[in-house]
């Protein structure tokens, strides 16, 4: 969209629809710019931990970036929470580690 800066949403507080207050919201800034080809594009190093775990660490690309979220998926019963739990383990001796688990109900 040209000359988009900035995305915004207003609208009334849930919590305040008798008081009549408003909100805002607005998000960052877009550039316009040209296309480039992606033979163009350099990929850019991170610095990766391993896992421990070295199958794990090659499909993650050389293991999880600092700072990145890793979103695990497959079938029940296929031990996500047992590779997740080692590599945690092996991770939380030098590392933080912040381990989420959710599930999905009908």
């Amino acid at each position: 969209m040209p000359g988009l800066r900035g995305l915004e949403f207003g609208g009334r507080s849930p919590g305040a629809a008798d008081s009549g207050q408003t909100f805002r919201i607005r998000r960052g800034h877009r550039r316009r710019g040209e296309a480039v080809s992606l033979t163009a594009v350099s990929p850019q190093e991170y610095r990766r931990l391993g896992s421990g775990i070295a199958e794990f660490d090659r499909v993650l690309g050389g293991g999880l970036v600092q700072g990145s979220v890793v979103l695990i998926g497959g079938d029940p019963g296929i031990g996500k929470p047992t590779l997740l739990l080692q590599a945690c383990a092996s991770l939380g001796t030098e590392h933080s580690v912040l381990y989420v688990s959710g599930e999905e109900s009908p």
